[in-house]
């Protein structure tokens, strides 16, 4: 159980006071969720996006879905998701689909849903999927935001 060791040197370089919670073995964001008692909507997914031969990163609460007819409105026509290949490439250090829902440590633009907020009290997928990193919405870094 522990974190993507670029992620823990991001957050421990910049001091940003976070946590891990450990828990069961889960495969989605909202079974995440469930297993750590926490509201859905508090809980932040990542999800790389790929458009005109660059990656970003997605980051809606785990209640949501990616709206790409939105993206395709506000950012580009091409906007998708990425190819597993291309994310297993990018995040070789997480469990296949446990991203990170912070750019910043990947050198990612982020897109940050709308329904997520300041301040924050926020968790998110750190590598593995039975380790959750909590913190404040620092962690996702509202700097890279598009």
């Amino acid at each position: 159980m522990s974190i993507a060791p670029t992620l823990q040197r991001v957050l421990d370089g910049e001091n940003i006071q976070y946590d891990v919670i450990p828990h069961n073995h889960a495969w989605s964001s909202t079974r995440t969720a469930e297993v750590c008692q926490i509201s859905a909507d508090c809980l932040a997914k990542g999800i790389l996006l790929r458009s005109q031969g660059s990656f970003m990163l997605a980051v809606p609460p785990a209640s949501h879905y990616v709206q790409f007819a939105d993206l395709r409105t506000t950012l580009a026509d091409n906007v998708e998701m990425a190819r597993e290949a291309e994310i297993d490439r990018l995040f070789p250090a997480c469990a296949h689909g446990a991203l990170p829902p912070v750019g910043r440590c990947y050198g990612l633009p982020l897109v940050l849903d709308h329904s997520i907020k300041e301040p924050a009290d926020l968790y998110g997928g750190g590598r593995s999927r039975d380790a959750t990193p909590h913190g404040s919405l620092a962690v996702c870094g509202l700097d890279d935001r598009l």
